[in-house]
Order: C-alpha cells, then sequence, then structure tokens
C-alpha cells in the first residue's frame, strides 16, 4: 500500500541544527519560511488475520491406496485363474499288482529274520536290530503310491509296532508286563499283514 503525507516546517524541525551549530545562508532561508514537503512513503500492509495453513498433500496416500487395490485385484484374479490342482494319479492293474510285490516279499523276508534272530533266548541286541531292519524294510514297501490302501495300512502298522518292541525291550523305559504287551501286539499285526499278502 502506498501512502501520501504532507510534511510542514514545525514538522522537520527535529532536523534543523542546533543554535550552536553553525547555519548556511540557505539554512536560514529554509529556517525563515514554512515549506511544504510532500513524501511518499511505501507502507506494507498486513492481513489482520493469519493466513491459511498450508494444505497438505494427500494425492501421494491416494495414489499407494489405489496401487495397493490394484495388486490385490491382480492377485485375486490370478488365484481364480490358476489351473485347479491335478488329479490323483490313476495306476494299473499292473502297477497295483508289483507294488503289492514287493510289500509281501519284504512282509515275508522280515517275518523269517525276526524268527531267526529275535526268537525265544535269542541275543537281545541281535533281537533288536532285526526288528528294526524289518519296520525299515516295511516302511519302504509301503510307500508306494500304487499300493492298495489295505496292504499299505497293515503294513505301517505292523512297522510302528516293531518300533514299539525296540523301545520297550529297555527296562528303563517299560516294565515285563509292557513289553508283553507290545510284543503280543507286534504278533497280531505281523499274522494280519501276512494274511492279506495271502487272500
Amino acid at each position: 500500500m502506498t501512502t501520501t503525507t504532507l510534511l510542514t516546517a514545525g514538522d522537520l524541525d527535529s532536523d534543523r541544527p542546533s543554535s550552536g551549530d553553525i547555519t548556511t545562508p540557505a539554512a536560514a532561508h529554509d529556517a525563515g519560511e514554512n515549506m511544504q514537503v510532500t513524501a511518499t512513503i511505501q507502507t506494507v500492509s498486513t492481513p489482520p488475520w493469519p493466513a491459511p495453513p498450508a494444505r497438505p498433500r494427500t494425492w501421494p496416500a491416494y495414489a499407494l491406496s489405489a496401487i495397493a487395490i490394484a495388486l490385490a485385484v491382480v492377485a485375486l484374479l490370478t488365484r481364480l485363474a490358476a489351473p485347479a490342482p491335478p488329479a490323483p494319479a490313476a495306476y494299473s492293474a499292473a502297477d497295483t499288482a508289483a507294488a503289492q510285490q514287493r510289500l509281501c516279499d519284504a512282509q515275508r523276508l522280515s517275518a523269517s529274520e525276526i524268527q531267526a534272530d529275535a526268537g525265544q533266548g535269542a541275543d537281545k541286541a541281535l533281537a533288536r536290530i532285526a526288528t528294526l531292519n524289518a519296520a525299515v524294510m516295511l516302511n519302504a514297501a509301503a510307500d508306494s503310491p500304487a499300493l492298495d490302501a489295505k496292504l499299505h495300512d497293515a503294513a505301517q502298522a505292523l512297522a510302528f509296532a516293531y518300533t514299539r518292541v525296540i523301545a520297550m525291550g529297555s527296562a528303563a523305559v517299560a516294565t515285563d508286563s509292557q513289553y508283553q504287551a507290545a510284543l503280543t501286539d507286534s504278533v497280531t499285526k505281523a499274522n494280519a499283514l501276512r494274511d492279506l499278502c495271502n487272500a
């Protein structure tokens, strides 16, 4: 804003030299007259209210939200468009027969090994080795996906029973009656698998 103010000689008295100062003729002439001086004063007016705060930039948040939504939609569409998991493979009768033959061969071999090395009066350490070997053979043979479900379950049950016999064989783990119960359970499961193989 520009303000124009009229100043008189009286307003300029403060700028006159004092009585002790040396006065020039021009200054004396000016002192005897009333002068009017036009002064232009540049003033800057400020508003009586505070300036509004700067508006925060919200577009980055909107942009990130839009990107996140787009990624979620793409992920959902990708999952929906993904192919269905393949159906379980079908095995031929020859595959099933071969898997059954391998399992039943393992059953007969393990039964013979236990009878020879883990029978009544056999060395305890040797009996444990024979029983563990039988469990490993049965587990490996039962792992075939072409094997009949009944044979698979029976072989797994017998292998687990053999491992229980090994664990219960230590007097620090089980009593004699507990060991005998585990031994009887293994014999029962061995007979069940033998019957399935001979069927």
